[in-house]
């Protein structure tokens, strides 16, 4: 009894301690458990309340774009899931998804999501994703259709951390380079296909050159780093993917 007695009380006095302990905002990240944004709506609004931790455009739903606006909002790594009838495809009218914090994004799979830009008339040129800040790790997506103006990536620009598994990133176009993905920092690529995105080449014949010589040598490096398998890559990778010689997809 004894025994027992000072090990209850062992554990009152640790609880105790461990209530009244003061963290830091860094630390209160770390403890705080990751949201959870769940999309059931196909349509492309704002979330309504970047504040109050709910996923809620003007209709009550929660979109792919609230989620991400929420997601940016919530300190730590947040992550975001689907109840979609599949197979599913939002299309995005408004602009890309900007992400500028750290979140998972797991789609219902590659053929039964999509992700892409509007195919309706009208529509203005866009990327379909801009990581700016934050790991960011996207699983179970098509992105397509995107239209990059004045730079690279029209599928996906990355400038932190990017991890992409089991998506497709197919039929987007560039102006500058990098059709599919333009990245400035790591970006580990895994189970995925990467094909069929284009640059776009202008009308002066000296931005034509300027591209040329920038997309040769990006390609030659590109080809010395590692693709985890069963990664597809198609022919002329310079139209896909372009990684600063700095960093590099890393296996």
């Amino acid at each position: 009894m004894l025994k027992l007695s000072t090990f209850t009380f062992i554990i009152a006095f640790s609880l105790s301690a461990f209530a009244q302990t003061r963290f830091t905002k860094e630390e209160q990240i770390k403890l705080a458990p990751n949201a959870v944004f769940v999309v059931n709506s196909l349509a492309d609004t704002n979330d309504l309340n970047t504040n109050d931790g709910l996923c809620l455009d003007s209709s009550n739903n929660c979109t792919l774009r609230a989620a991400i606006q929420q997601a940016n909002a919530t300190a730590g790594t947040d992550d975001i899931g689907f109840a979609l009838v599949s197979p599913a495809t939002i299309n995005l009218t408004i602009g890309e998804l900007l992400v500028t914090d750290s979140v998972n994004i797991t789609g219902l799979g590659a053929r039964n999501l999509t992700v892409q830009r509007s195919t309706v008339a009208g529509t203005g040129n866009f990327r379909i994703f801009t990581i700016s800040t934050g790991m960011v790790t996207i699983s179970g997506v098509t992105i397509s259709n995107g239209y990059a103006v004045n730079s690279g990536g029209g599928g996906i620009s990355n400038g932190f951390g990017l991890n992409l598994v089991n998506v497709v990133v197919k039929n987007n176009l560039a102006e500058i380079g990098g059709g599919g993905i333009y990245s400035s920092r790591t970006v580990t690529i895994s189970g995925s296909t990467i094909s069929n995105n284009k640059v776009v080449a202008t009308a002066r014949s000296a931005t034509k050159r300027r591209l040329k010589k920038s997309v040769n040598y990006r390609t030659k490096r590109l080809f010395k780093t590692k693709l985890q398998p069963p990664t597809i890559l198609s022919k002329n990778a310079y139209k896909n993917v372009i990684i600063r010689l700095i960093y590099s997809l890393e296996s």
